[in-house]
């Protein structure tokens, strides 16, 4: 059953399969790699995202096989729950802030499980950051979608110091954009109070994995439909 108001516009099992055709992305391929190059055998599933409502056992285990370490595994750290915190944006932002390492966003809407990692510090000032290590990810279709900054607009001007640009993350006190569109999450406003987040997302602006631009699989990727609510929402720092 879907929750939370998300009606996928295409079935899950149609998803699946139109997913299929880009297994060079797999997570769980990914992640099968990891394991073996790091002889990583004892990992504990339960551990690496421990407490987590959104993610858990394999899944859990996959998404953090899929973190850009090569030594030491990182400890997992929750720094935001919107099971227990304020529910919107600004919520996110007030913890996320007070991150000094790369960190995970975990989401999910309805049946689809989906997220993000961000190499930099966390600013809300409507400055783009992150570097080209960012990835979005979709547990649910098991795939990983990384940065690749293919299209530009004029939204591209706004970036902190530094000669390269990229257009990652950028974050206002009541919007979080990954790419320039995406994922788009954003606060409800119901009788001027914000109340829940609903997202929008157009894959191959910034992340992607080579679907046809503008097509309904870059709209439904991620959550099911081009625009859907959040259910749950965490984000993780590793440490």
């Amino acid at each position: 059953a879907q929750q939370g108001g998300n009606v996928p516009v295409r079935s899950l099992a149609e998803m699946q399969m139109a997913a299929k055709k880009y297994a060079q992305y797999s997570l769980s391929k990914l992640a099968e790699r990891k394991k073996r190059q790091l002889s990583l055998d004892d990992l504990d599933p339960g551990a690496v995202f421990k407490a987590s409502n959104i993610v858990s056992g394999r899944e859990a285990q996959t998404v953090y096989l899929c973190l850009p370490f090569v030594s030491t595994p990182p400890k997992m750290v929750m720094q935001y729950s919107s099971r227990s915190m304020e529910k919107n944006v600004y919520g996110i932002l007030s913890e996320a802030v007070h991150i000094h390492s790369p960190s995970v966003m975990l989401a999910r809407s309805g049946d689809f499980v989906f997220g993000a990692y961000i190499t930099n510090e966390w600013r809300s000032d409507g400055v783009r950051f992150g570097t080209p290590k960012c990835f979005l990810f979709s547990v649910t279709l098991d795939l990983k979608l990384p940065y690749h900054g293919r299209q530009k607009s004029s939204q591209s001007g706004m970036y902190g110091s530094g000669a390269v640009q990229h257009d990652c993350v950028m974050c206002t006190q009541d919007m979080l954009q990954f790419g320039l569109k995406d994922l788009t999450i954003q606060s409800d406003r119901v009788e001027g109070h914000e109340a829940g987040m609903t997202c929008t997302s157009q894959l191959e602006f910034s992340y992607g994995v080579g679907l046809k631009i503008d097509s309904m699989d870059t709209k439904t990727f991620l959550g099911g439909a081009p625009t859907f609510p959040i259910d749950d929402i965490e984000i993780w720092a590793v440490q």
